[in-house]
């Protein structure tokens, strides 16, 4: 990102201290000389600055101190690219330690959202930088659907052209494999509430491409879901009223497209049943067909939070689980799964009660 001044007619990019991913600008008035910004990234914690107009300088004013993270300093972030099934060019954020070899067998966590015009621009996270410290490569889908690049670009993801959605998101998948960063067989997606949209249908239309899908509060049975939130889904997603809207909800419909005698990725499907924006049910209505219909060994595992509503109280406790489900599920050393352990603890566990 990057910040201009405009004065007397010419405009003049500011130099910054350091390269940021996201800039928000904060001031009283068109004519107060007062202005502040704050910059934050990938890897750079959120700093306040205050600008000086008339003299074209800039201080640090931080209103409280900034946490630095030293274990971070290896870290590096790429902004690529990349072509999708009909050419047009997805943003991809890659962030990985330096010193990785691309020879393929880094786990590979892939979040995309890609609806309501929504942008995932680069925010600081110790919580995603965690699966980096572990070893693994984080990266952010820019997907169709979002508004990275506009109102055309929401558009292009919207009712009939959704399908563009998971397509980009498969494209980002692809390229990482291709690029040495992963491959099949360690490679994760994310998709919270609409952004299971995007993960559910490219899990179904690609299931050999990934080793396992977290679908979190996921909009998952869209073509049962126009009367949930007040009955708003309509304008991002398509009405039942319309025949072609009504083509489109099934088409983008996750549960509607998983096949019978197909061998899926591992699945971790996680609500809260106190949730008011999507219901529990389609991701239960998922969970049944797929380890019914699934011919892999690998876990369909419906995690129901009865204290929770739409997305985890504990951002720490959910982050946790699903990062170590996704490194069990990968192969990643330490994460390997205690059969017995667990099967002990259940029994102790049957004896208390």
């Amino acid at each position: 990102a990057s910040l201009f001044r405009h004065y007397k007619g010419k405009t003049e990019r500011i130099p910054l201290p350091e390269q940021v991913g996201n800039i928000s600008i904060k001031y009283r008035g068109s004519h107060s000389p007062d202005l502040w910004f704050y910059t934050k990234g990938w890897l750079t914690n959120k700093k306040r600055y205050a600008y000086d107009v008339h003299n074209d300088s800039l201080q640090r004013m931080d209103v409280n101190p900034v946490e630095e993270y030293p274990e971070f300093n290896n870290f590096m972030v790429e902004e690529v690219e990349v072509p999708s099934h009909d050419g047009v060019l997805v943003p991809l954020s890659i962030i990985y330690d330096k010193s990785i070899k691309k020879n393929g067998q880094h786990p590979v966590f892939i979040e995309s959202y890609g609806a309501y015009g929504d942008s995932m621009f680069p925010y600081f996270s110790t919580i995603n930088l965690s699966w980096v410290m572990e070893g693994g490569v984080y990266a952010i889908a820019h997907v169709r659907g979002g508004g990275e690049k506009g109102a055309d670009w929401y558009k292009a993801g919207l009712k009939s052209t959704k399908p563009n959605s998971w397509k980009d998101l498969i494209a980002c998948t692809e390229y990482l494999i291709d690029k040495g960063f992963t491959s099949e067989d360690k490679t994760v997606i994310y998709g919270g509430s609409a952004g299971g949209v995007v993960a559910g249908r490219a899990m179904v239309e690609t299931p050999d491409l990934y080793s396992m899908v977290i679908l979190e509060a996921s909009a998952a049975n869209t073509s049962r879901n126009e009367f949930q939130s007040g009955g708003g889904n309509p304008e991002e997603y398509g009405t039942l009223k319309d025949s072609l809207e009504c083509q489109a909800l099934i088409e983008m419909d996750t549960y509607l497209h998983i096949e019978m005698d197909t061998a899926y990725p591992a699945v971790l499907l996680s609500v809260g049943m106190n949730d008011p924006r999507v219901a529990p049910w389609m991701s239960g209505k998922v969970a049944a067909k797929m380890q019914e219909h699934n011919t892999s060994n690998n876990p369909v595992i419906f995690d129901v939070n009865y204290d929770e509503g739409h997305g985890g109280l504990s951002l720490e406790d959910t982050w946790a689980k699903f990062f170590a489900f996704a490194f069990w599920q990968t192969g990643h050393p330490g994460y390997e799964f205690d059969h017995k352990g667990f099967e002990e603890a259940m029994e102790k566990k049957s004896k208390q009660k």
